[in-house]
Order: structure tokens, then C-alpha cells, then sequence
């Protein structure tokens, strides 16, 4: 979930594709997934070039955090996106 969301962070956020090229996980406390919501967030750290550095973390309902990720995205030039077929994705 935490990849996921952060692929967003760059499709959203950046405007384009991009792979995982490193993700660190920080696993602080068990998670269940039959006592309610799960919040997954992330956001865009730093970027350099076409490297994207995010923070995400997953939360349980109490708004614990219970799980911690750094990762790194290798991310495409809009244009080379574009060319491989990438529409674009509109922000509100």
C-alpha cells in the first residue's frame, strides 16, 4: 500500500510515470484490517532531477502510525511519459 500510494504522489503530484528505485519500511505495530479504516498517505520530500524522494506511512483508526516508508522514485521526463503513452492527470 505504501508503494501505491506513493506511484501516486508521482502520477498526481509530478505529472508523470516512474518505478521504485528504494523503499525503506519502518514496521512500528501490527495492523488489522477488520477493526475499521486504514489511512495511507504520502507526500513528495524532495526532488532531484528525475529522482523523487517521498514519505509515506500507514495509519490504523486510532490515527497510529504503524507503518513508516522512505522511498525513491527513478521518474520519466513528461515528454518520454507522453510518448509511452501517458495522458496526463488533471488536478482539481
Amino acid at each position: 500500500m505504501i508503494d501505491e500510494v506513493a506511484g501516486w504522489v508521482v502520477t498526481r503530484k509530478l505529472q508523470t510515470t516512474g518505478v521504485t528505485s528504494k523503499m525503506e519500511i519502518k514496521y512500528i505495530k501490527p495492523v488489522k484490517t477488520n477493526e475499521g479504516e486504514i489511512l495511507v498517505r504520502a507526500k513528495l520530500n524532495k526532488q532531484m532531477r528525475n529522482i523523487a524522494y517521498i514519505d509515506a506511512e500507514l495509519l490504523n483508526k486510532e490515527g497510529e502510525v504503524c507503518t513508516q516508508g522512505t522511498l525513491i522514485y527513478f521518474c520519466a521526463s513528461p515528454e518520454m511519459a507522453a510518448k509511452e503513452g501517458f495522458p496526463g492527470c488533471e488536478l482539481e
